[in-house]
């Protein structure tokens, strides 16, 4: 096996770099901290609204309320796909050739 070729490293530039991986690593924290902070909210209030849906809900209406839950998973689905940019390429050539 091959050794890769030594760098010769100096000391400042060595203390040159470490500040800006600091740096780095302090705002992908702070970017982990903010994402994960959001998600876990958002978990925490939908446990919590469980008890207002038992409250105030009656069971058929749970039934419409997963309707809307399964409509908008499939949204989501055809979102990720990119369909508005298919949709896009696909309506707009015709509408650039009735003018």
């Amino acid at each position: 096996m091959h050794d890769l070729p030594s760098q010769n490293v100096t000391a400042p530039e060595l203390e040159a770099a470490v500040p800006v991986i600091h740096t780095m690593i302090r705002r992908l924290a702070k970017s982990f901290a903010v994402y994960g902070g959001a998600n876990f909210g958002i978990r925490v209030l939908n446990f919590l609204l469980v008890v207002v849906y038992t409250h105030y809900l009656r069971p058929s209406d749970y039934g419409i309320i997963y309707l809307g839950e399964i409509v908008a998973s499939f949204l989501v689905i055809f979102a990720g796909l990119s369909m508005d940019s298919a949709l896009e390429r696909a309506v707009l050539p015709t509408q650039l050739y009735c003018r």
